[in-house]
This record gives structure tokens, sequence and C-alpha cells, in this order.
């Protein structure tokens, strides 16, 4: 047993007398021994997020027992059980407490407030504590219970009964709660924004929480001002949903989006510092999809809301997991009906990163980087998911240290070409991202930017690559960039998508 048991261990047995006499638990039915037992929990209610472990410790003294709750959260802040509040013995490794149990293997009430949304929320839950050797699994959850506590701890409206969470592999970012009768509600964690899908034929919830954004469905002229989603539309064959752009026809290196839009199917509405609110609210735009980008310009957020329509912020370049990213299409097949076109379209990348996992771990490194027109060298982050698929490929990537982990929010890091040439002169490919500054054509094109270059181990063997221009407008082909990425790692130069070689 290590320290943090042993300490935990003593914690719980001090306490263990005083839940006792707090609930005043004299004797139970039970024909256990004094001791310390393992035995399963089962646990009913809430929106099943959250967890106890299971196994957890029952301890039997004079005969009255006593169970060891450790929670998957640490927002747990008190407990109440018959009617009398238990606080957290310790929050390490989740919200640990130690109440009394009056009898094995039947289920008993209890409520735990917890602190994890903006106000504290007290869910009530439904506790087996099964006998030593006994199974979890030989109990059927209650309708009755299993639905009744999510209402309450997400606030959304009491008329609406829980069903079920969808399931992720990847994202980080967002949640979907389903209730009864085909309602939906999205989380967009970051901001904390949530969004309530109504069926067509369904009423709006009379008791709607005010910070849960009623969307009724199917949506209808939408304005997509994050040009990173399109991709996203393409893939589940919803164009005919958006009605507007923020990115003008040149702008769109995807066919079907420049098509669209040479068609009229979809028109320029402006970027997305300044819409044209007039266009957008003579159609009835039913929701505005923006970057994080509208953060520079909040003013226009706020007047979209003043107008009625709905603002969501998009946060799938956040994700630090290149298939989370990728896994944010799901969202929009919420939005358009086209779940199932959602599922299909993200196992297909799933496939392929699963396939790219595979590869063999040479420890080639590589550098991804452009040069600004100020001089300074732009890398991403090592939290960010390019580097995520180049490690997944088999290399490691350059430079290491790139000035923490992206906590402010940017995916990026500037520095000089001088701290750049001591971390990447030796890295075995070179990547340049065409992306802001335009695409090269030759080393020269490259050495132009910097004289120092030159000097590096990448350019003078030959294996300097730079990346096509529509890289982040495909966001749903994220697992070709990773497979490019694993070509070239190979020493292969065939068959790229979103890479080409600089001679």
């Amino acid at each position: 047993m290590d320290f943090r048991k042993r300490f935990l261990s003593g914690l719980l047995a001090v306490c263990f007398a005083f839940a006792l006499a707090a609930c005043g638990v004299s004797g139970v039915n039970h024909d256990l021994e004094d001791g310390t037992y393992l035995v399963e929990i089962l646990l009913e209610g809430g929106s099943g997020r959250s967890h106890i472990q299971s196994p957890a410790e029952l301890t039997v003294q004079d005969g009255a027992m006593s169970v060891t709750l450790v929670w998957s959260s640490a927002n747990y802040d008190y407990m109440v059980v018959a009617g009398k509040t238990f606080f957290p013995v310790t929050l390490t490794p989740g919200s640990t407490f130690c109440i009394p149990v009056e009898k094995l293997g039947e289920r008993f009430s209890v409520s735990a407030d917890t602190t994890a949304m903006s106000t504290p929320h007290e869910i009530e839950y439904t506790l087996t504590v099964f006998a030593p050797g006994e199974s979890a699994g030989e109990v059927e959850p209650t309708e009755s219970t299993a639905a009744s506590a999510p209402a309450v701890e997400g606030a959304v409206s009491q008329m609406l009964i829980y069903d079920h969470s969808m399931e992720l592999h990847a994202a980080q970012g967002f949640s979907v709660d389903y209730y009864k009768d085909g309602y939906a509600l999205l989380t967009i964690k970051q901001d904390s924004s949530r969004f309530l899908l109504i069926p067509q034929e369904k009423e709006t919830p009379a008791d709607l929480a005010e910070d849960v954004t009623p969307l009724r469905l199917p949506l209808q002229n939408v304005y997509l001002a994050a040009s990173a989603v399109m991709d996203m539309f393409i893939s589940l064959d919803a164009l005919d949903t958006l009605a507007f752009s923020g990115t003008k026809e040149e702008g769109w290196y995807l066919p079907e989006a420049r098509e669209a839009m040479a068609q009229g199917r979809i028109r320029y509405a402006g970027s997305y510092s300044a819409p044209d609110y007039e266009q957008i609210r003579a159609a009835g735009c039913a929701l505005a999809i923006e970057s994080t980008m509208i953060y520079h310009t909040p003013e226009v957020k706020e007047q979209l809301e003043r107008f009625g329509i709905p603002v969501l912020v998009d946060r799938s370049s956040y994700e630090s997991s290149p298939l989370g990213r990728v896994e944010w299409v799901k969202v929009y097949g919420l939005l358009t009906g086209k779940n199932a076109e959602a599922e299909a379209a993200f196992s297909e990348q799933q496939r392929i990163f699963d396939d790219i996992a595979q590869a063999e771990k040479n420890g080639k490194t590589v550098a991804f980087f452009y040069i600004s027109s100020s001089g300074a060298v732009n890398v991403r982050r090592t939290s960010d998911y390019i580097p995520g698929m180049i490690e997944m490929a088999g290399g490691v990537y350059l430079p290491r240290d790139t000035g923490g982990d992206g906590a402010s929010g940017s995916a990026t890091f500037s520095m000089q070409m001088e701290s750049f040439y001591a971390e990447a002169r030796d890295a075995d490919f070179l990547i340049y991202n065409s992306t802001i500054e335009g695409q090269l054509y030759s080393l020269d094109d490259l050495i132009s930017k910097d004289s120092l270059l030159a000097n590096f181990k990448a350019v003078k063997d030959g294996t300097v690559f730079c990346t096509t221009q529509n890289i982040y407008q495909s966001s749903m082909e994220l697992g070709l960039l990773a497979s490019d990425f694993s070509r070239i790692l190979s020493g292969s130069r065939d068959g790229l998508n979103y890479l080409y070689p600089l001679e």
C-alpha cells in the first residue's frame, strides 16, 4: 500500500465514527465480521458524466458499516445522506466521502452538491452498496432514477427527461445530452454556451433556463463565418443549410464552396468583423457560426444576438487531438439532422488515424513553421494538433520549447530566427506552412526569407516540404495530412495530398 493509500485509510478511520454517529446507525442487517472489504457500488442518476470508483472500501466496526466513496470529480463539496450532511475528507484523487450504509444490496437515496457549473447544484442520486462478492451488474437501473437528475444538474428544464449522452472518442470541447421526445442539449465547454435543439413539432419548454439558447430544427439560412467548418458541412452534404458565408468566393479553396457561391446558393454577407446585418436579418438567419476571431469584435456578437440571431462559436481548432478536431463534425451533424453522415465521416477519419498510429516510430525530427513579414518565426505549440499528427506519424516535433502549453488560447508561438536556428537547425525535415504568407516553390524561395536557413540540415539534405494553402479549410481530411507526414518520414515523396517538396 503506497503512502497516499495509507494516509487515506488513516483519515477515513478517524471520520468513520463521526459518520455513524451523525446518522445514528447502530446496527444493520448483515453477517460480516469487523474489518475492511472491497465491494461494488452502483450509482444511478445525474447526467452520467460523473461516477464513483468501484470497487470501494466498506468498513465494518462494532457491527455498523461505512463506505468510502471516491468521485471522479473533485467538484463535490458535500453530500446529504438520511438528512445529514457530510463533507469530503479529501479532494484527491476526487471528492472523497465516508458515509454510513444501513443495508447491503438495497438502493438508498443521497444527494451531492457540485460546484462544477456556474452556480452550485444539489443533485439527487441513488446508491446501491453490494455485499462482498456480489456484482452490480445484477441490478437494472430504474427509469425514474436514471432520468430524474439531469434536468436539475444542467438546470435546463424540469419538463425534459434525460435519456443518454453522446459518446465521444476524442473531442473535449463539447458535449451532447439527449432527452426524451427528440430534444438535445449541445454544450460548448470553453465558453459554457448551451443550445437546446427542439424538433420541429415540439414546443419550447416554458421553464427553459435563461442561459440556454433554443434552436428549432431544421436550421435554415445559416451564416457561416468560421471557414474551417465549411468542409464539415460539405462532408455532411448539408450545404443547403447555409445561406451566407463570411468568406468571398475567391477566398475558398474548396471547390464545393466556390461552386455554391458562384451559383448564388450561398451569398457573401460580410466578414466576421463586419457582417451585413440587414441581409442576414431579412433572410431569417437561424444561426451564425463564428470562429474565435469574433472575440476580437465582441460588439458584433452582441449585435447579432440583439437582432435575435443566435451565435455559436466553433472551438474545433482548440482540440489538442487531431481526431478531436474532426469529431466536431458531430456538432454540425446534430444541427443539420445529418447524424448518420457525421458518424460515417468521423469513422473514416478515425480509421485513417488508427492505421497511421501503427506506423514505425523512427524518431525523425520535424520542424513546422513559417516566417512572418516582420522576420519572426511562427511555430505551432507542442500541445497543438499539428505536432500531435507529426508525433502520431512516428516523428518528433521541433522546437520543443514553444513558450508553454497554449493556456493563453493561442495555438502558435513566435520566436526570433536565432532561437529557431538553435532549436531546429539539425531537424531531419522542414515543413513550411504556406497558409499565412503564401506558398513557396523552391529552396531559393525559402532561403530568401532568411539566409540563415541555408545552414539547416534539412535544406542541405533536400528534405524540405511546403504545405498547400488549402489545408486549414480541408478540416475533414486531417487524416490525409497525417498520412503525408507518415509518408515523408518513411522517405517517400509519392502520393502526397497536402505537402510537396521544395527543390
